[in-house]
């Protein structure tokens, strides 16, 4: 019986070893990889804010509505207008100044203009907030703002263009 113990013990001890024999000592396989390359973000400027002529002595707040809605604005008074262009339908964050400077070919300044976007249905806030698709690759903003007067400006023409004007900074980018 011994040898038949042995026998059973030693048939038990090859099997468990020979299978030991057999267990896989290697793998592989392939990662894949892809990129969704999007086309390049552009801005297009189509019109500038435009608060128009306003007479010396006006004071309180002068708005040219980004939603097109004006208040004490003067003749050729308009919004502004913009364009962004890029992939179809891709998600993009929207950020700008919130105030611009307007000032006169001496450097002199207008009260700071609070500036306002809107992306023809909704306010654009400032932090990006709101993040917009660019619907069949584009996406139209309308840029206004307001300009508080103390009535005691000086007459002149003003710009952001000028010495020491500050445009409007506005930044795209894909999410």
């Amino acid at each position: 019986m011994k040898s038949l113990n042995k026998l059973f013990a030693f048939l038990i001890v090859a099997a468990v070893a020979s299978t030991a024999s057999f267990a896989q000592t290697s793998a592989s396989d392939n990662v894949g990889a892809s990129a969704n390359v999007f086309a390049s973000l552009a801005i297009s400027i189509t019109d500038t804010v435009a608060f128009g002529s306003i007479a010396t002595g006006t004071s309180g707040a002068v708005t040219i509505g980004a939603d097109g809605v004006n208040s004490g604005a003067g003749v050729g008074a308009n919004r502004g207008e913009l364009t962004i262009t890029g992939t179809g339908n891709a998600a993009i964050d929207i950020t700008y100044d919130a105030t611009a400077t307007l000032t006169n070919s001496a450097g002199t300044a207008l009260p700071a203009m609070a500036v306002e976007i809107y992306d023809g249905t909704n306010p654009v806030d400032s932090d990006g907030t709101l993040a917009s698709a660019l619907s069949a690759g584009s996406l139209t903003l309308y840029v206004g703002g307001t300009i508080t007067f103390a009535g005691t400006e000086t007459a002149d023409s003003y710009s952001t263009s000028n010495p020491s004007g500050d445009d409007i900074a506005i930044t795209v980018d894909y999410q």
